[in-house]
């Protein structure tokens, strides 16, 4: 009997309390952190998604050098699978595959506010421990996108 006493009052104060929060102001808090901590890293982006990819690490704000009329590909190793929000300045999501060539699908997509001048949005991908590859659509002319990658913690992201 206690334990069926314990467990509705668990379930009332979890029901009361509603899910679970995103930590301090969640991925795109982070996102605007790295940004304001201090200078981009440039990397110029690979023309295949291979091991000739720079590498890029999460809680990094890094400026991306595209070249005219060429797909540009990055190389992202997260050590723990998780959801990953991969922040960009541009409008559309980076193309996300897996060592194989497999493409990962986006879960979610959120609009940046915080630091809408580095960063204008988001994108929440699955990924497990291993290597992926981002892929930056050919601009018409050289150019740069900005990039930072959170880890999310599955709260606060608005779902599509």
């Amino acid at each position: 009997m206690r334990t069926t006493i314990a467990t509705f009052c668990i379930a009332l104060v979890s029901a009361a309390c509603g899910p679970a929060e995103e930590p301090m102001g969640g991925p795109e808090h982070e996102a605007c952190e790295a940004v304001e901590m201090g200078s981009a890293t440039s990397v110029t982006a690979g023309a295949a998604a291979d091991a000739s990819a720079p590498a890029v690490a999460d809680h990094t704000w890094y400026e991306v050098a595209l070249m005219a009329s060429q797909a540009g590909y990055v190389r992202f190793t997260p050590e723990a699978a998780g959801d990953y929000v991969i922040f960009t300045s541009q409008s559309d999501a980076p193309t996300v595959t897996d060592e194989s060539g497999g493409a990962v699908a986006s879960e979610s997509e959120m609009d940046v506010t915080l630091c809408s001048d580095t960063l204008s949005r988001g994108w929440t991908y699955p990924l497990q421990a291993g290597v992926y590859y981002l892929e930056f659509a050919a601009p018409a002319t050289d150019s740069t996108v900005q990039l930072v990658i959170a880890e999310s913690h599955g709260a606060g992201e608005d779902h599509h």
